[in-house]
């Protein structure tokens, strides 16, 4: 460094001193080693300076060499992250496809078995006095559909009974669909009722699920039966739609509980007095069912005569 002071050495005597163009114990002249000395410090620092832009130059780049490496990283992180989310969107796609296919394929099962179980019952509809809990939900989507075909035959009848039926709105349909499907359902259900309390009168051997699948499964043939009178009901004569789907109500609310009840008695052997007590069964739900009327049932026919005076006060 230029800022450092270095010593003289006398080349003759070997004497060192700081200053001096001549030697201060022989008097030999210093001109040409402070020369030297001086080329010397201006080689190292030329070197050092070499050494300094070398270094920085390494450093520079260095921290090129790592921004790219990072820069690269980063985009391999990026270029991961995007290759992980389309795999993870095309896992979930292939779940949600394989889920749908799943349902629609649980679907198909599940409505090829209810028909072969329904087209069993048609042709043998004894079987179901002997279901077990296992089918109260095939108990229950008879009661529905008994009750939907039911109503789906209410409003034939009523589209040919005013003689519009291209004209008639179709939300007045709906809603007279919607009431009277509510209120047969809720009749099967009081009706499923009665059978409980008469069959813990003379039985006490079932349950209110078993109850439910066998006498759901006695209405699969008078589902089949109300899909006929409705199909005859565009065509046929009304009033005889209307005896037909009476002597169906007849049958299943009256008859039906009666031959239950009386099967049951029979099959467990637990009274001699099975006619009577199938009488008591009709007369219980017969009962019961005046008492719902006068309770619940104004409510009812004040929802249907609201129907009616909506469809003739905006087509007449």
């Amino acid at each position: 460094m230029r800022g450092e002071c270095q010593m003289l050495q006398c080349p003759n005597c070997g004497r060192q001193q700081e200053l001096g163009k001549f030697c201060g114990n022989c008097g030999t002249s210093l001109e040409k080693i402070k020369q030297e000395q001086s080329v010397k410090q201006n080689i190292e620092e030329e070197k050092q300076t070499e050494f300094n832009v070398e270094k920085s130059a390494e450093e520079t780049v260095e921290d090129i060499r790592g921004s790219t490496t990072e820069a690269s990283r980063e985009t391999n992180r990026e270029t991961q992250a995007h290759e992980t989310a389309q795999q993870e969107t095309s896992a979930t796609q292939t779940t949600s496809s394989s889920n749908a296919q799943s349902s629609a394929s649980d679907m198909q099962t599940g409505l090829k078995k209810y028909w072969d179980y329904s087209l069993n019952l048609l042709k043998r509809p004894g079987e179901a006095l002997h279901e077990k809990e296992g089918n109260f939900a095939n108990g229950l989507v008879n009661m529905a559909l008994y009750a939907l075909t039911f109503a789906l035959i209410i409003s034939s009848v009523f589209n040919k009974q005013v003689r519009i039926f291209d004209g008639v709105e179709i939300g007045i349909l709906v809603r007279i669909v919607f009431y009277t499907f509510l209120a047969l359902a809720a009749c099967l259900l009081l009706l499923v009722v009665c059978l409980l309390i008469a069959e813990k009168i003379s039985v006490k051997k079932l349950t209110f699920k078993t109850i439910v699948a066998q006498y759901g499964g006695l209405l699969v043939p008078f589902i089949y039966f109300h899909v006929a009178i409705f199909l005859f009901s565009f065509f046929g004569a009304t009033l005889v739609t209307i005896l037909l789907f009476n002597f169906s109500i007849f049958i299943v609310f009256l008859i039906l509980p009666a031959i239950y009840i009386y099967d049951k008695t029979v099959y467990y052997q637990s009274t001699p007095h099975k006619v009577y007590t199938a009488i008591g069964t009709v007369l219980l739900v017969i009962i019961i069912f005046f008492i719902a009327i006068v309770v619940f049932g104004m409510s009812a026919m004040e929802n249907m005569l609201e129907i009616l005076d909506d469809f003739f006060y905006y087509n007449f």
